[in-house]
């Protein structure tokens, strides 16, 4: 369905389908959509990631899962890039197990 579990900034809805997997944020400006363990990282966080693969970007907590929870409980901290589609091809260069995360920003 594509609906995030964080609300916007300004208490809107955000739809990974109908607004992208970027968010605009007034202080950031354009932003990569990521999930995250929500308890450890609130919504609207703003982390900083640069897996070396990938060009370095921000990143903005707007969605959690299962798996983000999960993987925090066992000492794992797992940011989970959203994509417009699972065939993008850059899915396979985010995928890394030494990515640097440095939070810019905690929540909103």
């Amino acid at each position: 369905r594509g609906i995030t579990y964080c609300k916007t900034e300004a208490g809107k809805s955000f739809n990974l389908i109908n607004d992208g997997v970027y968010y605009e944020d007034d202080e950031y400006g354009k932003v990569r959509v990521v999930a995250a363990p929500i308890t450890e990282f609130p919504c609207g966080t703003i982390v900083y990631v640069d897996n070396g693969r990938l060009e370095p970007f921000y990143a903005i907590v707007l969605d959690t899962g299962f798996s983000m929870k999960n993987g925090y409980s066992q000492g794992v901290i797992w940011f989970d890039l959203a994509f417009q589609t699972e065939k993008d091809s850059s899915i396979f260069q985010a995928t890394s197990y030494n990515t640097k995360y440095v939070v810019q920003r905690w929540g909103w």
